[in-house]
């Protein structure tokens, strides 16, 4: 057994493995700078299915890590949530999770928290393969989070429970943070074209257009005024009037006129102005500002899109309306016919025209009822949307808000918990909402707010009816505002994840070499770490490197990003957080170097009770190539192991196990 402090660790394999002598306190500690954070606070990631195809347990993978060193761990759930057998909270029963906390138990170490499986990465409801906001989906995530936190309140008695926040689909091209350089050029790229995304508030059912459909609306504005363009029939021309009102028009020469309305000089144009997204952005802007409520290009955009359909929809209707009086106008002719009619043959023929006009006319009826319909139901669609990004965010706020009481109860009843149980966003991939630093801190600070209205509010609007108030079943009687914010911090944190953060490099200047941009990204990388670290809304981290932009799961220290120097700054802020790393990439290679690399990493020393058999190290290299840590077993024996005719290793160079 090692105990991980100050100096050299020793196992079966050295001499004097069993005689116990006084260790002399200074050479002992033979590296002389001080650890960037001590062995006692890094732990690792435990996946609840062992990634490296060993079959091993729960149980046995947590004691593994145990074994070999690990103090802290946290738990990943990473088998799906739609499967009906294995894993999860609800596959592990209460001997199994007694057994799990024996183990933390008798060897001194924390269960700091859990993960969720990727299956669960948003709580808003979205579901991007059917498009839309399911409410189903968003109970049963929500009952899965609710697992885990009784979980870690049973196995780890308190620690974080964190979802990897994939919220919605969001282009970066008109993202707020997204700022643009001298040349005009945005910090991050997206490939291919973007797209505009609005909701049906009624239905969460996801409406979508690609920018390049844009410049073919059949309505245009008046950049200036934002006036629609209506066609003049006069002249033939578009000009942006209020066709409702008052106007007239007057020849100002060969082919060019000027209407007039209100007492101004509006001129004409031949046809319908491209209208770009630019454009929107500009007139959603202006809105704003006027109306002192913020308004979307996104929300512009759609309903445009409906208007057009609507005034489509009614000048069909229009048509055949046009089209039913003229029929109805020959019924009456023919009904006139019918009686003045002398012969039977006559008779019969005008009936049977009647007969055919009487089904034309109700074909007509029922085509000019099914386009009004039509306009009266886009008219409501076009009411209905609102922007994805406002949609959204409103159901995961209360959705985190309400877990975040859920892990304040289960800590205040729960007589066994050591530390508070919290839950929130883990930082995601780039393609969602909920990636970059600005989306996870607003994530958070917003969950907590919202936490605190359901603390301090008697009651709240009816989900079923948001026009009716009912009494509010999280409202805790004679709690404070600030007693309220400080429970909302206490249990709602984020966790970041180094290597989703490294994620962004993948958009980051791509027109720049590749030693200039991880360059120039590590700085960006830097300054995004400080804000979080000052912010206080990250309650854990998982650190983790990679070789590129890609979604890796390196040992801190294997990779370009600047993990270390990442954790050093949340340290230096105060950060009190647990700290694993999630670099179980390379445990197919060998076994444990998923802590052993970031001891190294983070240059952390540590030392044998059981005596000296070898002499002091003099750094983390030392020690990593020896026996501990090697990512090769050895090819001779030493130690006590030695026998007396002097150093042994077999011809064939085979490898000891």
């Amino acid at each position: 057994m090692a105990e991980f402090k100050t100096a050299q660790p020793y196992h079966t394999m050295d001499r004097q493995y069993h005689e116990t002598i006084e260790v002399d306190p200074v050479s002992s500690h033979a590296n002389i700078e001080e650890p960037i954070i001590p062995i006692s606070e890094l732990g690792q990631t435990v996946p609840e299915r062992d990634p490296a195809g060993r079959f091993k347990n729960v149980i046995q993978s947590a004691q593994a890590s145990m074994r070999a060193g690990a103090g802290k761990i946290q738990l990943m759930f990473n088998v799906p949530s739609e499967s009906a057998i294995g894993g999860r909270p609800k596959g592990y029963g209460t001997e199994v999770r007694e057994a799990l906390r024996d183990v933390f138990a008798a060897n001194e170490a924390i269960l700091s928290g859990v993960e969720m499986p990727t299956s669960i990465n948003n709580l808003s409801g979205y579901d991007p393969q059917r498009g839309t906001f399911d409410d189903e989906k968003m109970k049963r995530d929500m009952d899965e989070v609710k697992d885990a936190i009784k979980f870690a309140s049973d196995v780890g008695q308190g620690g974080g429970v964190d979802i990897v926040s994939w919220e919605y689909a969001r282009p970066l091209f008109n993202a707020d943070w997204n700022k643009k350089d001298r040349k005009g050029n945005q910090l991050f790229e997206e490939a291919g074209e973007p797209v505009v995304q609005v909701v049906d508030e009624r239905t969460g059912r996801i409406s979508q257009w690609r920018i390049n459909q844009i410049e073919r609306i059949p309505v245009a504005r008046d950049p200036k005024t934002g006036k629609p363009y209506a066609f003049v029939h006069e002249i033939g021309r578009f000009a942006p009037i209020d066709k409702d009102r008052p106007y007239t028009t007057r020849p100002i020469g060969k082919g060019k006129f000027i209407v007039e309305q209100d007492g101004k000089e509006i001129p004409c144009v031949d046809r319908l102005q491209p209208w770009k997204w630019d454009d929107y952005r500009k007139w959603a802007k202006e809105e704003s500002e006027k109306t002192g409520e913020k308004v979307t290009p996104e929300e512009y955009f759609a309903k445009e899109q409906v208007q057009a359909q609507i005034k489509q929809a009614r000048g069909w209707a229009t048509t055949y309306k046009d089209s039913a009086k003229r029929t109805y106008g020959n019924i009456q002719d023919l009904k006139k016919e019918l009686k003045a009619a002398e012969t039977a043959a006559e008779k019969q023929k005008i009936e049977a025209d009647l007969y055919d006009l009487q089904k034309k006319y109700e074909q007509e009826v029922d085509t000019i009822q099914s386009y009004e319909q039509q306009a009266a139901e886009n008219e409501q669609m076009a009411n209905a949307f609102v922007p994805l990004g406002k949609y959204a965010m409103k159901r995961t706020v209360n959705s985190y808000a309400k877990l975040g009481v859920a892990a304040r109860q289960e800590t205040l009843y729960n007589k066994n918990i050591k530390s508070p149980l919290y839950v929130g966003p883990e930082l995601g991939w780039p393609h969602a909402f909920g990636s970059h630093p600005e989306e996870f801190k607003e994530l958070i600070e917003r969950s907590r707010q919202e936490m605190i209205k359901l603390l301090t509010d008697k009651k709240v609007p009816d989900p079923k009816n948001p026009d009716k108030w009912i009494e509010n079943p999280y409202y805790e009687p004679g709690m404070s505002r600030g007693e309220a914010e400080e429970a909302a911090k206490k249990h709602v944190k984020g966790c970041l994840d180094t290597s989703h953060m490294g994620m962004w490099l993948q958009h980051f200047k791509p027109e720049l070499p590749w030693e200039k941009r991880v360059k120039e990204f590590n700085k960006w990388y830097m300054d995004e770490v400080k804000k979080l670290a000052k912010s206080d809304v990250v309650g854990s981290i998982q650190l983790v490197d990679s070789q590129s932009g890609a979604h890796g799961h390196l040992p801190p220290g294997q990779g370009i990003f600047p993990v270390v120097e990442a954790a050093k700054e949340f340290k230096k802020q105060g950060f009190t957080g647990f700290m694993v790393s999630e670099g179980h990439e390379e445990e197919s290679f060998n076994e444990g170097r998923i802590l052993v690399e970031t001891w190294k990493a983070f240059n952390a020393p540590f030392e044998s009770k059981y005596g000296p058999g070898m002499p002091p190290a003099q750094g983390f290299a030392d020690i990593h190539n020896r026996y501990q840590g090697r990512s090769y077993s050895p090819k001779m024996m030493f130690g006590s192991y030695v026998p007396p005719f002097g150093e042994y290793k077999p011809w064939s160079e085979i490898p000891f196990e």
